[in-house]
């Protein structure tokens, strides 16, 4: 998710000299949504990352003074029942959440890629126009 939201970010600064008045301000507010998405899966990332951490230390701790295999499990068992409660896995209202904040993400990134692929061809029949016209206007001062 990340990653795609970058691939965004970096079609936003390749069609920035194709913008007008009107693009410039949807490309804009794309930028602020997506910056918000980004902010968002970056911190999630993080609180993820260091309580997961958090959990393995104390886990490693607790493994040292394990005495018997059946203590080993039961760490295990415990560890892997933090970390589902930690990412918030096995609680359905956050899981549906999360699902739909990752899918509004994937569906704000498709309407990027297809608003881009957009304003591309725009860009390449305004050159096409300007190399033209650029032809035009040598060939009409040529013959005058």
């Amino acid at each position: 998710v990340e990653q795609s939201l970058k691939e965004i970010w970096s079609k936003h600064t390749e069609t920035k000299k194709f913008r007008n008045k009107e693009t410039s301000k949807v490309f804009h507010f794309c930028n602020v949504v997506r910056h918000s998405m980004s902010h968002f899966v970056k911190n999630l990332y993080s609180y993820l990352m260091v309580a997961i951490e958090s959990a393995w230390d104390e886990f490693l701790q607790k493994l040292k003074n394990a005495k018997h295999f059946d203590q080993i499990i039961n760490l295990h068992r415990d560890l892997v029942d933090r970390i589902l409660d930690i990412t918030m896995v096995t609680q359905k209202n956050v899981n549906t959440s999360m699902n739909n904040v990752f899918n509004a993400i994937s569906s704000f990134n498709a309407l990027q890629i297809n608003y881009h692929q957009e304003v591309d061809d725009y860009s390449q029949k305004l050159i096409m126009y300007e190399n033209n016209k650029k032809m035009m206007d040598r060939g009409l001062s040529v013959m005058s």
